[in-house]
């Protein structure tokens, strides 16, 4: 269940409406992610939960966009997977095995600068257009698979990033608004692998 919560977080925002084909209490296909199944599986299953916030974006026709929650929502699911919101500022210390980042754990202030990963994700002032900005701590290139939710759009869509060189940090730039990106497939390039954004 948990991966399934990633992909529906723009329900709670009133954005988007998730049908579930998992098993909960209900039975299979036992209907609409509800603002209660947020809030249990913060208290239950993920303890590093961002809390209530805002989302305020610029739209394209000069209007603005604001949205709030007022439950806690999870930043990383199954210490993989990553939300980022228009506006957010996150610190994630990874663990290492071989070339796969296998944990992220979010955390308040960077203890492990060695290993945390900085991600920043803004509207540029009186503009439309947003950046991602993320930092890479290791040694060897660093690697991630990203989708974005767009206003207006239920599913997230799959867009493109680039290699973060040893010990540098990336910019993504997207000229639309964008109400969150989801992160995934961390892991590290070798010194022979090609810097290709995909």
């Amino acid at each position: 269940m948990i991966r399934h919560y990633a992909f529906c977080i723009g329900a709670i925002l009133g954005l988007a409406s998730c049908a579930s084909n998992t098993t909960k209490s209900g039975g299979e296909g036992s209907g609409v992610v509800s603002v209660n199944d947020f809030a249990e599986v913060c208290t239950t299953t993920l303890k590093d939960c961002r809390g209530p916030g805002t989302i305020e974006l610029l739209k394209e026709d000069g209007s603005r966009f604001s949205r709030s929650w007022t439950v806690n929502q999870p930043v990383v699911q199954g210490g993989e997977l990553v939300t980022i919101f228009a506006g957010e500022t996150l610190h994630l210390e990874a663990d290492v095995a071989g070339d796969a980042i296998t944990t992220l754990r979010p955390v308040t202030e960077i203890t492990a600068p060695d290993k945390t990963i900085s991600l920043t994700f803004e509207q540029r002032a009186g503009k439309t257009d947003m950046t991602l900005s993320i930092s890479n701590p290791f040694s060897r290139m660093l690697k991630y698979r990203l989708g974005m939710q767009v206003l207006g759009r239920d599913a997230l869509l799959k867009t493109s990033s680039c290699p973060i060189i040893a010990k540098g940090r990336s910019f993504e730039h997207w000229g639309h608004p964008i109400v969150q990106l989801v992160l995934t497939d961390f892991r590290l390039l070798s010194d022979g692998d090609a810097m290709v954004c995909e």
